[in-house]
């Protein structure tokens, strides 16, 4: 008499929590480069900085530009009207820079194997389940 062990395997639909996190920070990262890439634009455009929305984004991304202003010898290049926002494209790749490290860092912490990857244990002859055939089925013409 054989008997069938049935095993019961929790199946979690959805992404893990590492996976939320990096798709959290990345959301995070995205709408800080956001706010510094539209201040960079409005600034070479010579955006009337009197207009609320001009006025409520220079703002806003003046919180993620602070920390590099003073770093390079100048903070704006005048082009004559336009201006470029040296230290905001100094902090737009600083930014970008901390976005791949905390994304790989959060990846490190990832459970799942990645395609290509060897499976953490190989199933053996005995372990394969039922509906698995042992190999691929080949339809010869000849009959064999």
């Amino acid at each position: 008499m054989a008997f069938e062990s049935r095993r019961d395997v929790a199946v979690r639909h959805g992404p893990s929590a590492t996976t939320s996190l990096r798709r959290v920070a990345a959301l995070v990262f995205a709408i800080v480069q956001g706010l510094i890439g539209l201040r960079i634009v409005l600034l070479l455009l010579d955006a009337r900085q009197t207009n609320g929305l001009v006025h409520t984004i220079i703002n806003a991304s003046q919180v993620f530009v602070q920390p590099f202003e003073g770093i390079l010898r100048e903070n704006v290049i005048n082009f004559n009207g336009p201006a470029l926002d040296a230290a905001a494209t100094l902090a737009l790749v600083c930014w970008t820079i901390l976005e791949v490290l905390v994304i790989a860092a959060l990846g490190v912490f990832r459970t799942q194997s990645r395609p290509g990857s060897q499976p953490a244990s190989l199933p053996g002859p005995g372990n394969a389940p039922a509906s698995e055939t042992p190999g691929p089925t080949v339809n010869r013409p000849d009959g064999a």
